[in-house]
């Protein structure tokens, strides 16, 4: 016990003189640390779970994520950089202190643990989560199974048997986890057991899934495994073990599971007046056809379906010769959401149906948060100062003003998703590296920009200027609703829990106005015949088929090749059959005409006809 007292004594002061020396060494930069008011040196970040055409983040932002999962750390050019976050493995063996000489909290403890095993020191996070584990507190459960992982990765699965048994034993940690974590559990806890020799805990290990209000697919995957370790041990019975794996499939008349529903947020957070997607996931549905999407409406929010996506999880299991797989269709229905406001919003339970079978999703309420403004940041749409013709493709830009460091964005532009009215492309990069991921209805498309500073109104902004270029489908006034972001920008120096500096953000929003695109009809005089919708002032078309001679009945593939000084989105295959055209009573011709192929540049059009 006095050893032990000593220990922690001692490591606390290694860890104060730790403390003492770091804040010298970052003490260079406090002088530099409050954010100018000025336009210089912004850069923007991608959000986790979101890249640009680079795989990382956008310009030289503070929030890039590097090839080691975490936060790499960039300095305005000719500012020297002593941030502690240049030096990870300072900041983890100081966390590491703390947490083993007891003065900090679970939470805390568990975050070092999660560090450790982000950089590889699985020894260390196993320490750790085992500290987690003496807490006795609600992540215990979590930390005793993460402590065995960590055995695993660092000695190997054989040698995290005995702990896998303490978790998954009766009353044991385990069966406090969520059911799905604890199936995991089990999965691992029976190679790691089955490695060590120690086949019948095994076994008996996966029998709890039985238990377990799990798919079909997990509970057919451990009866796979039960059947594979009874056939390596001797055990008989594993043929039926395998058999019954076979048959529970979700699509088979053997499955057990009832088809199931629940609603989920895609991302942490929703905001007033800006749009998130609404989810329901169904599982025990079958392959084929897609369940229907139903009709939501929520009260104080406008609603739009995005449509249903399989995601589809195959295992293919060879049992005494035999093959036999096994495959499971989770399905994602989507909806996009816009709150009017800030408050609770009031979900609806939602009936998933697929023929006979059905699913009820229930329902809840939605936290809506709302977002201040801030004249350090501005957007506008740039429309071109002129009516455009219909069918004519014409640049729009996206300007975002920034007086401060950008963290976390999020670019809303409704002008991106209105496939009636507008087709809509990104314009041209003048760096392929800069460029932002920004959501349109169910997909992405990546937005090129250049980045300069301006004057306005007499304050100097650094301008993000986004290219698009855009093709009006329709004639008449188009009326496009505010475009808005919402960022987290910096507004000062704080210090972190250990006493180093550290950038304070709050998140902001900024709104353009609502525009509108004045589209105008093509003139009827000097219109072709055959004009196919498109606008420009050179053009040239080449044809070639796929052979030169053929025998009478034999198809042939004909390819027409348009190319103009504009983007022929809007272009399409004129009649093939008329005068000065295939003479019809010598070809024959498909019904339909096909969109053909666009070009990168869009200035370029394929269509292939046979």
């Amino acid at each position: 016990m006095t050893n032990r007292v000593a220990r922690r004594v001692g490591v606390v002061a290694l860890a104060a003189l730790l403390v003492v020396a770091l804040a010298a060494f970052a003490g260079t930069r406090e002088a530099g640390d409050v954010p100018t008011t000025e336009g210089d040196g912004i850069s923007v970040s991608v959000p986790l779970g979101t890249t640009g055409a680079s795989g990382g983040a956008v310009g030289p932002g503070p929030d890039a994520i590097g090839g080691s999962g975490r936060p790499a750390t960039t300095t305005t050019p000719g500012t020297p950089s002593n941030s502690v976050l240049d030096i990870p493995d300072i900041r983890l063996t100081f966390s590491a202190m703390v947490a083993q000489a007891g003065g900090a909290n679970p939470t805390f403890t568990y975050r070092a643990a999660v560090e450790a095993r982000d950089a590889a020191r699985y020894e260390l996070a196993a320490e750790l989560f085992d500290l987690v584990v003496d807490s006795r507190g609600d992540l215990a459960p979590f930390a005793a199974f993460r402590a065995a992982q960590m055995v695993a990765l660092a000695e190997g699965p054989a040698a995290a048997a005995t702990r896998y048994a303490d978790l998954l034993r009766e009353g044991g940690p385990a069966e406090r986890l969520p059911t799905s974590v604890h199936a995991i559990a089990i999965t691992e806890g029976a190679v790691a057991l089955e490695q060590a020799g120690r086949n019948g805990e095994a076994l008996l290990a996966l029998e709890q899934v039985d238990s377990l209000a799990v798919s079909s697919f997990t509970r057919a995957s451990a009866l796979w495994e039960r059947a594979r370790i009874s056939e390596a041990a001797g055990v008989p019975g594993w043929e039926d073990l395998a058999i019954d794996a076979m048959t529970t499939e979700p699509a088979s008349a053997a499955a057990q599971d009832a088809p199931t529903a629940h609603i989920q947020l895609e991302t942490r957070q929703a905001y007033a007046e800006l749009p998130f997607n609404l989810v329901v996931v169904a599982e025990g549905f079958d392959d084929d056809p897609a369940p229907e999407q139903p009709s939501l409406q929520i009260a104080g929010a406008t609603v739009t379906p995005l449509g249903v996506e399989p995601r589809v999880q195959q295992s293919i299991q060879v049992v005494n010769g035999r093959r036999f797989e096994s495959r499971e269709t989770t399905w994602l229905l989507r909806w996009q959401v816009v709150a009017a406001r800030a408050g609770n919003l009031a979900v609806p339970s939602i009936l998933i149906s697929q023929g006979a079978k059905k699913a009820t999703a229930e329902g809840g309420a939605v936290a809506i948060t709302e977002i201040a403004t801030t004249d350090d940041m501005r957007l506008a749409l740039v429309l071109p100062d002129r009516p455009v013709w219909v069918g004519e493709t014409v640049p729009v830009e996206i300007d975002w003003l920034l007086r401060r460091q950008v963290h976390d964005q999020q670019l809303v532009v409704p002008m991106l998703s209105m496939p009636d009215d507008l087709l809509v492309a990104a314009g041209e990069a003048s760096d392929p590296k800069q460029v932002l991921s920004v959501a349109v209805g169910a997909s992405q498309l990546e937005l090129p920009y250049d980045q300069d500073q301006v004057t306005v109104g007499g304050t100097r902004f650094t301008r993000l200027r986004f290219h698009v270029v855009v093709t009006p489908l329709r004639v008449g006034a188009l009326t496009i609703a505010p475009a808005q972001v919402v960022a987290s920008l910096e507004v000062g120096t704080g210090r972190d829990r250990f006493g180093f500096p550290s950038a304070r953000t709050q998140l902001f929003r900024a709104v353009d106005e609502p525009r509108t695109l004045e589209v105008k009809p093509l003139p009827q005089q000097g219109r072709p015949p055959s004009f196919a919708g498109a606008v420009g002032t050179s053009f040239s078309i080449a044809t070639q088929s796929s052979r030169s001679v053929v025998q009478l009945g034999e198809p042939v593939e004909l390819e027409i090749t348009v190319k103009g000084d504009t983007r022929l989105d809007g272009l399409s295959l004129g009649p093939l059959a008329g005068p000065g055209r295939l003479p019809a009573d010598r070809f024959s011709m498909p019904d339909t005409v096909p969109p053909g192929e666009l070009s990168d540049d869009g200035r370029t059009k394929v269509f292939k006809v046979q």
